[in-house]
């Protein structure tokens, strides 16, 4: 009988078993998930070797270390847990204590089924039956629980489709992927986890020992095995048709991929035949401004020789009439420096200029000549013909509206007929 010590180290066992399970199913530790699995099937199972469980606890001891700061409550209890199976996995009361203590109910009832059984004769005959019965029912109860699973559903079919002979790959790598799948849910749904496991080691038990043959004949003793079959056939119809269609879809993808590859290579000839146009344009737009820019220069610079030469002929004309104006001949002054206007009209407030000028310097002058001629007249009217006479009636011609040139054409009528008063 097991002593209280040994009980209490079954219990600390089972207690940091579940507390690692707790944390380890969390999908960044899949892989060492999958060890601890391994260890803990071997506490009950009846292939235990003491190699393969010093090689597993070397596998996982580093990585309870490398967490001790990350994840402290996984490292402690893996740590634990390690220790324990050293000293319990192997020991005859183990597997007693554990059943009488209601412990690790699902790996004792994996144990169970994957036990071997006597060979030979009628008995393993209806052991057969009996595993393939369970695993049909299993199969039938799964199939709606493990659709909402994506990352097991691919596993789960992979096995019906070889149990069913609709696809003959050896599924050993889905049936390990779907016992790890097991082991990461076990916490979350732990019913579903062990149906899986269940389910998994039966087909494994099978696919191993060579005998699927005789599970495949055994399931056709069955009715459901016919389902299972048309299920299998319907499953594999419906893939192969949604491959179809995403065939066809990626043929309809690549032909609008190609439509559009050619919409855009013609988009892209049309941009480039309009950029080619766009160049010519500006290129011949370019010529035509350089030689309309040649031809703006040389009539600028014809209009500028012409101004040149018309200001030169303005200023020499100008110059004649100045030169009159100091001659005091009012007259050829005046009209030289309209001559001139002739030749630049652009210049008329030069020219007005020098007239009002002219003008000013006549009337101020013509004023003088009138007082000094009302002088002489008082004194001998006779001299009314002299040299002064002479300039009044040049500048009568002249200004004829002038105010003096009339007072002076008065003076003149009033002299005709005799008249001595001025």
């Amino acid at each position: 009988m097991a002593s209280l010590v040994f009980e209490n180290k079954v219990k600390a066992w089972e207690k940091s078993r579940l507390e690692v399970r707790k944390y380890i199913s969390d999908p960044q530790f899949a892989e060492q998930d999958g060890y601890f699995s391994e260890v803990e099937q071997m506490a009950f199972g009846g292939s235990f070797k003491k190699k393969e469980l010093d090689e597993r606890i070397m596998q996982l001891k580093p990585f309870a270390r490398g967490i001790a700061n990350k994840d402290p409550k996984l490292s402690g209890a893996l740590n634990l847990f390690l220790s324990l199976c050293e000293t319990l996995y192997g020991n005859g009361d183990f597997e007693a204590v554990a059943r009488r203590l209601k412990l690790a109910s699902d790996l004792l009832e994996i144990a169970r089924d994957e036990r071997a059984r006597p060979s030979g004769g009628g008995n393993a005959r209806r052991i057969t039956e009996e595993d393939a019965a369970r695993w049909d029912v299993l199969a039938n109860g799964l199939w709606t629980k493990v659709r909402g699973y994506e990352k097991a559903v691919f596993d789960f079919l992979c096995v019906l489709f070889y149990v069913a002979e609709v696809r003959r790959d050896n599924p050993s790598a889905n049936l390990r992927s779907l016992m790890l799948f097991a082991n990461q849910i076990s916490a979350k749904d732990a019913i579903l986890a062990g149906e899986i496991q269940r389910f998994a080691g039966l087909a494994d038990k099978y696919v191993k020992n060579g005998k699927m043959g005789e599970f495949r004949q055994s399931l056709r003793t069955r009715s459901t095995y016919l389902r299972l079959e048309e299920l299998c056939r319907q499953i594999d119809l419906d893939i192969r048709k949604k491959e179809d269609e995403r065939r066809r879809a990626e043929e309809r993808e690549a032909k609008e991929r190609e439509k559009r590859r050619r919409i855009e290579a013609e988009e892209r000839a049309r941009r480039e035949r309009a950029e080619r146009f766009r160049k010519r344009m500006r290129h011949r737009i370019k010529v035509v401004l350089g030689i309309a820019a040649v031809v703006l220069a040389v009539v600028l610079g014809v209009r500028y020789f012409d101004m040149a030469r018309m200001d030169t002929k303005f200023d020499e004309q100008m110059a004649v009439g100045d030169r009159w104006l100091a001659e005091k001949d009012y007259g050829r002054a005046v009209a030289e420096y309209r001559k001139a206007l002739q030749i630049d009209s652009g210049r008329a407030e030069e020219v007005n200029g020098k007239e009002a000028y002219v003008q000013s310097v006549m009337r101020a002058e013509f004023g003088m000549l009138l007082d000094e001629l009302r002088t002489i007249l008082k004194a001998d009217r006779n001299r009314f013909n002299d040299d002064s006479g002479q300039r009044l009636d040049r500048m009568l011609e002249i200004f004829p509206e002038d105010e003096a040139a009339q007072r002076y054409q008065r003076m003149r009528e009033r002299q005709q007929k005799g008249r001595r008063k001025y």
